[in-house]
This record gives C-alpha cells, structure tokens and sequence, in this order.
C-alpha cells in the first residue's frame, strides 16, 4: 500500500504541473487519484480489445489521473 500512496503522490505532481502550465480543473482531478488507482487496482482494464473490464468516465476532466 505504500507504493499505491507514493504512486499517488507522484500522480498529483503531474497532474498539478500540467495544470499549471495548460490550464484545466485541478480540485477535481486531484480528488480522483485515489479512486482511479483503486480502480485499476480492483479491475482489468488491459489493452483494448479484449479485456474483460472497461471504464467509462462521464466527464473528461475527472480523468485526467486515468490518462497520466
């Protein structure tokens, strides 16, 4: 679990770098780091196709975790 935590971390600097430099909605990515990892921990969402799993995000700047 330390390694998903410092993954984490890791996640929100880039995604606060980008941010910063491009412009874009921070709070809410940085709100989403800990439940996509858990996510992607959970399920299988492996290269399309086939995968068993698939993710389906409802507003694109929630992702911005999932694409980094």
């Amino acid at each position: 679990m330390s390694e998903l935590t410092a993954l984490a971390g890791e996640m929100r600097d880039v995604i606060f770098d980008a941010v910063s430099k491009n412009g874009g909605h921070l709070a809410s990515n940085l709100g989403m780091v800990e439940l996509t990892l858990a996510l992607h921990y959970v399920y299988n969402f492996g290269p399309i196709p086939p995968v068993p799993d698939r993710l389906l995000w409802d507003v694109g700047h929630q992702s911005y975790s999932h694409k980094s």
